[in-house]
């Protein structure tokens, strides 16, 4: 039998909130050490990191232009892999430390502002869409990898299959 757990906290930001504005936290993703990060517009199209356990906020980044300049479509998709956060802001994807907040990398791109869908990783490859186009960045670099254009509009996040080549040759194989 399912027993209802009780509300341990709650995270309010009076500082963004605006009585009738629209937005919120659109976006949230947590890490395996229970660091809990969110985006959207309520943080100014920004992100923040939270502790897990206690709500307490460990950093929070919040884009320069005042919320009422955000583009209503920018909703702040984030995802978190291998202790990295990958957010969407100021028309760029940023790599951030998942522990500080610090940026490590940076890939402009005007088009980056109209992504709806959080980036998906796998392995050392970040990608995210834009429109039609999917973009490849090396994950731990930003460097750009590849592209690719559909023929269609791709409206949703990325899901990536890696496959990698053995050179292993099996015990019972003749040479």
């Amino acid at each position: 039998m399912w027993k209802l757990a009780s509300l341990l906290w709650i995270y309010y930001d009076q500082k963004t909130y605006k009585e009738g504005s629209l937005g919120g936290i659109d976006s949230v993703a947590i890490d395996e050490s229970g660091i809990i990060y969110c985006g959207g517009v309520l943080l100014g199209a920004g992100v923040c990191a939270l502790d897990g356990k206690t709500g307490e906020v460990i950093w929070i980044y919040k884009d320069p232009q005042d919320i009422e300049d955000l583009a209503p479509d920018n909703h702040g998709p984030l995802t978190v892999a291998n202790g990295v956060v990958y957010t969407v802001a100021d028309e760029a994807l940023l790599a951030r430390e998942g522990e500080t907040g610090r940026v490590i990398w940076r890939y402009n791109n005007e088009a980056i502002m109209y992504i709806f869908h959080a980036p998906s990783v796998v392995d050392r490859i970040v990608c995210f869409a834009v429109e039609k186009k999917l973009f490849a960045l090396d994950a731990m670099t930003g460097d750009y990898r590849w592209s690719y254009e559909a023929e269609d509009e791709i409206s949703t996040s990325p899901a990536l299959w890696l496959t990698v080549e053995s050179h292993h040759t099996p015990p019972n194989a003749r040479t």
